[in-house]
């Protein structure tokens, strides 16, 4: 580490003005998976190594799709069923404040809403990670749990490991 420091030192000393910012592992997770990679390899110095980083997603992000510039009014009429969508009372918490009149659900609701953000009519649950994991509905969630587990690149886990390699996807 002292030969590092000593050369960062003199490169420091060529700038007329320097800002060091701390940024912690949990808000810097790809430089964190960089640095354990290459903490974990071993070469030998006059060799080089080129690296690739890649990023899966088997649905888009809703953050990926729109513009926060972009104002839309839109008004929807949904036909309510015996099973409701699990995500629709914590949106219409979030977004509108609205709650149910059953005083056990409402404090369900209440409780579990502290636990989710809504971005551009998308839920997402909040993660220590700092990253959002998108909500998913029972559709959805079948599919990436199919893909996951038969898709091309599945490999028939557990339930267990199945449910920790969705998380890692991005999803919940």
């Amino acid at each position: 580490m002292l030969p590092l420091y000593q050369s960062t030192k003199n490169l420091m000393a060529q700038f007329l003005q320097i800002e060091v910012n701390h940024a912690p592992r949990s808000e810097n997770n790809k430089a964190n998976a960089l640095a354990k990679l290459a903490a974990s390899l071993t070469l030998p110095d006059e060799r080089e190594i080129q690296i690739t980083v890649g990023k899966r997603h088997l649905l888009a992000s809703a953050l990926d799709r729109f513009d926060d510039a972009r104002e839309v009014n839109v008004v929807s009429v949904f036909e309510v069923e015996e099973e409701t969508d699990w995500r629709q009372p914590l949106i219409e918490y979030i977004q509108y404040g609205i709650l149910s009149i059953d005083p056990k659900k409402r404090v369900n609701v209440k409780r579990r809403a502290l636990s989710f953000t809504l971005k551009n009519d998308t839920l997402y649950q909040k993660a220590f990670e700092g990253v959002l994991p998108r909500c998913l509905s029972r559709e959805e969630a079948t599919y990436v749990l199919n893909e996951v587990h038969a898709g091309v690149c599945g490999a028939h886990q557990a339930s267990p490991k199945i449910g920790n390699l969705i998380r890692r996807l991005g999803y919940y």
